[in-house]
């Protein structure tokens, strides 16, 4: 009985430390990163105080980038590509977690010669507090990055390009990401 007792206790309180944890950092979704590379959508959101609105960091698939270490370069993980961590880095040395700033997406053009271009955002907090990713000059936030890859006889060597879309509408960018999850869902 004793052990019952304990058990729902102690779930009580796990629960009770989740959902805490939920209300003092809530996630929204940025845009989806897929490419050539991958059949895999992955998405990008930020995480923010929902006191504040403040911007706490990112979250790439399931991995959490704190705000600092974004604003000194936070080499990303991907799922399934060895030394994944020298491909893509994304930093923003300006950043303001109350109203956004500059980012750049650092990703490894050339393998063999070990070059990488930079890819600029613009992460801004609009009037509803919610947060956006834009290219610079743009006013359509990005729903999507696809990045093409670069090959050197037939080897992947590297990213070739990436090509921004941009949400048309809350609808038409919420059926997006919902086709994709049935197309990740399928795979």
């Amino acid at each position: 009985m004793k052990i019952k007792t304990l058990s729902w206790v102690l779930g009580l309180l796990l629960t009770l430390t989740v959902a805490l944890n939920e209300v003092r950092a809530g996630e929204q979704f940025l845009f989806s990163v897929g490419g050539e590379m991958t059949s895999k959508w992955t998405n990008v959101s930020v995480r923010v105080d929902d006191g504040s609105g403040e911007l706490v960091g990112l979250v790439v698939d399931h991995d959490f980038y704190a705000a600092r270490e974004v604003l000194s370069g936070a080499k990303l993980r991907i799922d399934g590509v060895d030394n994944s961590r020298d491909v893509l880095k994304i930093r923003a040395p300006g950043l303001d977690t109350r109203t956004g700033g500059s980012l750049t997406l650092t990703y490894l053009h050339d393998g063999m010669s070990n070059s990488y271009r930079d890819y600029p955002m613009v992460l801004k907090r609009n009037a509803t507090a919610a947060w956006k990713v834009y290219l610079p000059g743009q006013s359509k936030s990005i729903s999507s990055l696809y990045m093409t890859k670069h090959t050197f006889f037939g080897k992947l060597i590297g990213i070739d390009a990436i090509r921004a879309s941009f949400a048309t509408s809350l609808a038409a960018n919420n059926e997006d990401i919902a086709l994709r999850k049935r197309k990740d869902e399928l795979a």
